[in-house]
């Protein structure tokens, strides 16, 4: 993970690094100034998915996921990390929700 760039995935790494097999977006870096990829259950396993943190080697934290879909910050999950992670993998981005229901209020008048 130390040797992707930002936004970065297998196939900019050096061949002796690359993951031999799996999905290309599997060890992949998140951009710091992009809108992110989708958030799934698996947010903090870098060999499932884009989730490796912009700046720092690692899987994001449950709380970052929660943050990239817009949960703000007193949100409370419930049950243990991977129930958490399933409910934020799970959930309509919340900023998402509110533009939808704006717009629907809207057209219905």
């Amino acid at each position: 993970m130390d040797a992707l760039p930002e936004g970065g995935g297998p196939k900019d790494l050096p061949d002796n690094l690359r993951p031999k097999s799996g999905f290309p977006n599997k060890y992949a870096r998140l951009w710091w100034d992009r809108p992110s990829t989708t958030i799934t259950r698996n947010l903090g396993t870098p060999s499932s998915s884009r989730c490796v943190h912009p700046h720092v080697s690692r899987g994001l934290t449950t709380r970052e996921g929660a943050r990239v879909q817009s949960f703000p910050d007193r949100f409370k999950f419930s049950g243990s990390r991977t129930d958490r992670n399933l409910q934020i993998g799970n959930a309509v981005p919340c900023l998402l929700s509110v533009a939808l229901a704006k717009q629907v209020s809207h057209a219905l008048g």
